[in-house]
């Protein structure tokens, strides 16, 4: 039963399985359009207070920025648990970058996390079964392609139809890319010396340590690690190892 429908979005109702189905037919181009229709989506939702729902973002483009995650969770997340809501699943948008942002607007809530699927027959499979799925102990694989016209690397990627954890590993390596563009500079700002002391630091070497294996003194280690600090504002080895990859 279609229980709405816009230009954007279309929702339908499974009563017997207490299933609200959301659909993006046409992604937003902007995070006013992504709020409004949300705002009529989750009207129409308390209404009906389903206990599981999915939504299926394959045509789903649009990149929420922090500001926009911060109000799903606030207008769209927790409404909707609050509704009744026990159980979310994706199917993943053919956009990675997209609905990575869609990851992240669940990210640090203390809820029942959502599961990602490639289809919408596993998804329906494990909402309505009430099944947990084992597929991710399956290895998965990335082989390399070649290039398209354009000159960019073509990527094959074999995994099970859920891909939770593969978001997880694909967003870490998304952050870790991050990190490293915004953070370059400032390790190219360290000398050598300093450069070698943060390492072994980061490898999680004591300043005596550090200090006999460059055969310098432990004053001259300490006057480095205050230096690599300041430079880089960080405070601990913790903060140090995010580093390791610059070698």
């Amino acid at each position: 039963m279609i229980i709405h429908q816009t230009d954007y979005l279309e929702s339908f109702f499974d009563k017997p399985n207490r299933l609200v189905i959301q659909n993006w037919k046409k992604s937003p181009e902007s995070s006013l359009i992504f709020k409004e229709e949300m705002l009529k989506f989750v009207e129409k939702y308390k209404k009906y207070n389903p206990s599981k729902a999915l939504w299926l973002h394959k045509d789903f483009t649009l990149i929420l920025d922090t500001e926009t995650q911060k109000w799903a969770e606030d207008h769209v997340i927790y409404p909707c648990i609050e509704a009744g809501n026990q159980k979310f699943a994706f199917v993943v948008s053919k956009d990675v970058f997209s609905h990575l942002s869609v990851v992240d607007s669940f990210e640090g809530l203390e809820i029942k996390m959502p599961r990602h699927f490639t289809c919408e027959r596993e998804a329906l499979k494990w909402l309505i079964d009430d099944c947990e799925t084992h597929h991710e102990d399956q290895e998965s694989s990335i082989s390399f392609e070649g290039l398209d016209v354009d000159g960019n690397v073509l990527l094959k990627i074999k995994t099970s139809a859920e891909v939770t954890n593969f978001l997880r590993l694909f967003k870490g390596v998304r952050n870790d890319d991050k990190f490293y563009k915004s953070n370059l500079h400032t390790f190219n700002s360290l000398t050598n010396r300093e450069k070698e002391v943060l390492l072994k630091y980061a490898k999680g070497n004591s300043i005596q340590e550090i200090s006999n294996a460059l055969n310098i003194s432990i004053y001259t280690t300490r006057t480095h690690w205050r230096n690599i600090k300041r430079k880089l504002s960080i405070h601990s080895s913790v903060d140090a190892v995010k580093y390791i990859s610059f070698y």
